[in-house]
């Protein structure tokens, strides 16, 4: 192996202190007196074991690093000998050479080092002599070759600058004077043969915050004999501003130091990243709520800081198609620019480009960035006349359609600008952000309108509405006024859906609150709260007597008949009424009482009204608020199921869930079943309520079936719908409508259900179960029933009450009995599910026991079938391992 284009015979000659090493810094070859001084070097061996890098500094042993500093000179110490070698490092392809000689000067005893005259191949001097009067014509010849071979390697590495953008320049600390390269000189904007060129010279074309910057580099460049690199800008003399990265060394030339710099043009560079954080900046701005005049205000005085405008200009097109001024901008410290702005806002008429009656059309969108040079000062259009006068020359027009939305960005300058590609795509790009910025305003507009008002009749949604009535409540509060509301439900309008269907519904509800919308001020809210029921609020209120003239004038509106397909409709509305404060201190309150006023209304008939009262009992009205409501929860939609999953403690599988009824009340929210099932019982309405949950199961289990995740659900039966005949008749029927196999059905009884009477129970049952559904006795324990009823009723799954499961596994009375009825239960032939586990310690104690299933908040809560489907697709077995359950 050779290098530097030498045999390997004359190489080792010249450099017999070399070092050859590969990419991960292993020795190659080393030189023959090298290898003898060092006999530890071998080929393979690590430099690093044998030698350190003095210099330069290096914070490791890395072979980037080394070549990253080949220009440096190299100074490397043995580690374990005296030998110290200093020279230079050469790479060629993958391999890098150290081309060393001992530094005499810093080993005191060239004896102890074991080195002798030879080995620094010195010869005979009368025999050198000879040499070089023989080869003297040769070295004529070979100067003039290697003179033209300089210019031409001069030419290129000037072309190579050039092409690169990369100059040189060599300063004299001792005389200040500067050398630049022909590129350089381009760069800095010099003359590069230029005589007088000076640091100060040099200075003087940088901005004075950065020229400490380059004394410093200069400085420390000189000091510590290594590279320093710096970024400044320079002004050069055509008037353009340019970003320069420089690397200054220090450098001897005859023993003379000198400061030697490679500069770079990085204007192309710098300008892409400065507009690329700028735009970065922009879309960060524009992605927070800010309003669209200060979104335009940021986009002008950021870009016309950056590009280096004097004005800017943000116009905007109104539905007649007239232009008007959004936003402005001028320099800072620029008067000039201050008054042409100030001046420019009242010329209204439409920029270049725009369309001139301000309707949209295919042209609209085509609308490109445009350059222009200012006409001149008698120009016909008096916006032009006004940029005249404070001497403006030329302009760039960036338009922005977004929809609804047209304006334009318009950037004004004193100085002839040209049209610039890289400026056009920046401004393209913003231009862009913007649009997509205001498409998002206008989208999100429209949502926040639909999110807070009703599809129906256009009028405020609940969501409105609380939000409105608490801050009514605020103005009353610190203005010591009263507020009202009116909660109105219309009388027989089930009969009118029911006779004439929703569509004549609809009519008649978006009449009532065009009815209502008329009857009110403009401070009051009216909201639609929910089917056929409204709200009005009612501010600004002295007294009480204040209610009276609007109440009075929306019930005779609502006594007028309603003209629907040419029929004439009579309803009325029955109207409670609550009032801030006498009647609570915050909205939920406040509708609260006027629902449960209004409930009261209904009761003394139709179209009538009622004041809540402080003598209604809060338990009572809220007992009346549920019987009133509960009746048309099922047709307002405000019924619906939840599902709480069953695992099967052995494998870890989800196989099946429990269906539990919910009811979200309009005013109270949710209400929990230990309320309303009584209620529903009591009143008969378990029956339908029963039918409803039991289809909706048996539809979310087929289609859960369909996805290929079949569960078993379970549904509970009312003791009410054990007596009716034909259950299992109706059973079959929702089966077959949801097309669900009846072995992924499991009905639940609770215990005083079935012992109401136990006869007609196990008729009831036996009849359910020959269709193949699947029966679970439900809070076993905590009943009454006699163990030779459980042994009669075919029931396949008992369910521990969590009761008993609450205590495990710490009261003892508790485990006892759940063990006994676990084993019970499997010496019936019963599955056993426990209910309510929260722990794992629980857990660990049932399947200790060998109960087969579990549901409770230790696996999940009660869910939406929509959860369930999120939760089928997570792996839960890891709940009930061995290890977790220990």
């Amino acid at each position: 192996m050779s290098a530097l284009n030498l045999c390997a015979e004359a190489f080792a000659a010249a450099f017999p202190f070399h070092l050859a090493v590969d990419e991960e810094l292993r020795v190659l070859q080393a030189g023959a007196v090298l290898a003898r001084l060092c006999p530890g070097v071998v080929v393979g061996c690590e430099l690093g074991a044998h030698f350190v890098i003095r210099r330069p500094v290096l914070q490791r042993m890395d072979i980037a690093l080394i070549r990253q500093h080949a220009t440096s000179l190299f100074v490397i110490d043995q580690r374990d000998g005296p030998l110290c070698l200093r020279g230079q490092i050469v790479v060629q392809g993958p391999h890098t050479f150290f081309l060393g000689s001992p530094w005499v000067s810093e080993m005191a005893d060239v004896v102890r080092v074991g080195l002798s005259f030879n080995d620094f191949a010195v010869h005979d001097p009368v025999v050198d002599l000879l040499f070089l009067l023989q080869t003297k014509n040769k070295a004529l010849s070979d100067a003039q070759e290697l003179s033209s071979r300089l210019r031409t390697s001069q030419q290129r590495l000037a072309q190579a600058q050039s092409l690169a953008k990369l100059g040189s320049w060599v300063l004299d600390p001792r005389t200040g004077s500067v050398e630049y390269s022909e590129e350089a000189g381009r760069i800095y904007g010099i003359d590069a043969v230029d005589a007088a060129a000076t640091l100060q010279s040099l200075l003087a074309r940088m901005p004075e915050d950065q020229r400490a910057v380059l004394r410093e580099a200069i400085v420390r460049a000189e000091r510590t004999n290594e590279p320093v690199e710096f970024e400044h800008r320079v002004h050069a003399a055509d008037g353009s501003d340019r970003w320069v990265h420089v690397n200054l060394q220090r450098a001897t030339e005859g023993g003379v130091p000198f400061v030697c710099a490679a500069a770079r043009d990085e204007t192309t560079r710098k300008n892409s990243a400065l507009r690329l954080e700028l735009a970065h900046n922009i879309a960060q701005q524009l992605a927070t709520d800010i309003e669209p005049e200060r979104a335009a205000a940021y986009v002008l005085s950021s870009i016309g800081a950056q590009l280096g405008w004097h004005a800017a200009v943000c116009w905007g097109l109104d539905e007649s198609g007239q232009a008007g001024c959004l936003s402005k901008w001028s320099a800072t410290g620029d008067n000039v620019a201050q008054d042409y702005i100030h001046a420019l806002g009242g010329c209204c008429e439409l920029w270049p480009g725009a369309p001139n009656d301000g309707a949209p059309s295919s042209v609209d969108i085509s609308w490109r960035i445009s350059w222009r040079t200012m006409p001149a000062p008698n120009s016909a259009r008096a916006r032009d006349r006004v940029a005249a006068r404070h001497g403006m020359r030329s302009a760039v027009v960036v338009p922005v359609i977004a929809g609804a939305h047209r304006m334009a960005l318009e950037f004004f300058s004193r100085a002839s600008m040209l049209i610039d590609g890289e400026v056009e795509g920046f401004l393209r790009s913003i231009a862009r952000q913007l649009a997509q910025y205001l498409r998002r305003q206008q989208a999100e507009s429209t949502l926040r309108h639909s999110a807070c008002h009703d599809s129906l009749t256009g009028l405020a949604n609940r969501t409105l509405l609380q939000e409105r009535l608490l801050h009514a409540i605020q103005r009353a509060a610190r203005e010591g006024k009263r507020v009202a509301v009116l909660f109105l439900d219309l009388d027989r309008f089930k009969h009118i859906n029911d006779g004439l269907g929703h569509s004549a519904g609809d009519m008649v509800l978006r009449t009532c609150a065009d009815r209502l919308r008329e009857s009110m001020r403009k401070n009051d809210t009216v909201a639609r709260f929910g089917g056929d029921e409204f709200v009005v609020v009612l501010e600004g209120l002295d007294s009480t007597a204040d209610i009276m003239g609007p109440l009075a004038h929306v019930m005779s509106r609502f006594r007028l008949p309603f003209s629907v397909n040419g029929r004439e409709l009579s309803t009325a509305a029955s109207i409670g009424i609550s009032v801030y404060p006498d009647n609570g201190r915050d909205a939920e309150t406040l509708l609260m009482s006027a629902d449960a006023a209004m409930y009261r209304a209904k009761e003394q008939g139709p179209g009538r009204y009622c004041f809540y009262s402080a003598s209604m009992n809060a338990q009572g009205q809220e007992r009346l608020s549920l019987e009133s409501s509960l009746p048309r929860a099922l047709e307002r939609g405000e019924l619906f199921l939840v599902y709480q999953p069953k695992m099967e403690i052995q494998t870890g599988a989800i196989v099946g869930v429990e269906a539990l009824m919910r009811w979200r009340h309009p005013a109270l929210g949710l209400i929990s079943p230990l309320q309303f099932i009584p209620i529903a019982e009591e009143t008969g309405l378990i029956d339908s309520f029963g039918q409803w949950a039991l289809e909706v199961a048996c539809r979310d289990a087929r289609r859960w079936q369909d996805l290929g995740r079949p569960l078993q659900v379970s549904v509970n039966l009312s003791a009410r719908q054990l007596d009716r005949p034909q259950l299992a008749e109706e059973v079959a029927h929702v089966l077959a409508d949801a097309g669900l196999p009846s072995a992924r059905l499991e009905l639940e009884i609770t215990e005083s259900g079935v012992m109401r009477n136990p006869a007609q129970a196990a008729t009831r049952l036996r009849e359910l179960r020959d269709l193949g559904v699947s029966l679970a006795i439900d809070d076993f324990g905590t009943g009454y029933s006699s163990l030779s009823y459980l042994r009669s009723f075919p029931l396949s799954t008992l369910k521990i009450d969590r009761s008993f499961i609450n205590d495990l596994p710490a009261d003892e009375d508790a485990s006892a009995l759940t063990a006994g009825t676990i084993a019970l239960a499997h010496r019936l032939r019963m599955k056993v599910v426990a209910e309510g586990v929260e722990t794992l310690e629980q857990l660990a104690f049932l399947r200790a026991n060998g109960c087969d299933e579990i549901q409770g908040y230790f696996l999940s809560k009660p869910i939406t079938a929509e959860e369930i489907d999120q939760f089928l697709a997570r792996d839960v077995r890891h709940l009930v391992t061995p290890t977790a359950a220990a």
